[in-house]
């Protein structure tokens, strides 16, 4: 596993233990929303300070690997479900391990909707790229939301199937998670993961101007388990992106947050 271990170190930095990754891979469910227009103008626009990894498709990688600087880890996204399809919530495998690999991708992530009716065959996709995934020692981003809209009554509310898809990710083989940014208390969702074994990144959600809101929210959120955010619409929608991205990458990579990495 020498060269997962060596991959994860580029997509999570080692002196505060923590990550920012930039998903650009919103195109294929949305097509060209604000912000993503261009890939290629995005990327030849990026100043410092860089997200420590971007998250795209196969075929945006092969266009613009060279605009990427080379201080960002790259992540190849392996599924996509198109938002005017009627199984839009339904996510299929649409690249392979062994791609990314080709491409030169330090990790892959794959997206997993629970709750849906048919999330029985996402779950099978899940286990044959974690099975490839070890078999490469390439990390596996899993990025899983529940979804309960066919209304059934669990009796747990959103923090406790979010810390059971979290639980899913580390029983499948997972090596980071990406959940949806909890709507409840902080303190009793940062209790609910506390236990977790591999990195839990937040989504970052749609742009809605409050920026101050999110990076308060975000700086409450930095504790415990929580390695970090994964971002896009907030980031490449923003007025000034760069700003946002700089003010978040003090938050997540700033002094305190490596001394508490190292303790």
């Amino acid at each position: 596993m020498m060269g997962k271990q060596l991959r994860l170190k580029r997509i999570i930095d080692e002196r505060s233990g923590k990550t920012i990754l930039l998903p650009l891979d919103h195109g294929m469910t949305l097509g060209p929303i604000a912000g993503l227009e261009s890939i290629g103008h995005l990327l030849r626009e990026w100043r410092s300070p860089y997200p420590n990894g971007v998250i795209m498709h196969k075929g945006q990688i092969h266009r613009h690997q060279h605009l990427i600087p080379k201080e960002t880890a790259v992540l190849m996204h392996l599924s996509a479900s198109v938002s005017f399809s009627p199984s839009r919530e339904e996510k299929v495998l649409v690249g392979s391990v062994e791609e990314a690999l080709k491409l030169g991708a330090d990790g892959v992530s794959i997206h997993l909707n629970i709750g849906c009716e048919n999330d029985r065959r996402m779950l099978i996709d899940a286990g044959i790229v974690a099975n490839a995934c070890r078999e490469w020692g390439m990390p596996l981003l899993i990025m899983i939301y529940p979804q309960l809209q066919h209304g059934e009554r669990t009796g747990r509310d959103e923090i406790d199937h979010i810390g059971h898809c979290i639980r899913i990710c580390e029983e499948i083989g997972a090596d980071i998670v990406k959940i949806p940014s909890p709507t409840g208390e902080p303190d009793r969702f940062l209790r609910a993961v506390e236990n977790t074994e591999i990195p839990v990144l937040i989504a970052g959600g749609e742009q809605n101007g409050a920026d101050r809101a999110f990076l308060d929210r975000a700086r409450c959120l930095l504790r415990g388990n929580i390695a970090g955010f994964c971002v896009g619409r907030q980031v490449f929608q923003n007025a000034d992106p760069q700003a946002l991205l700089g003010e978040l990458y003090e938050i997540v990579h700033g002094e305190g947050n490596a001394f508490n990495a190292l303790r």
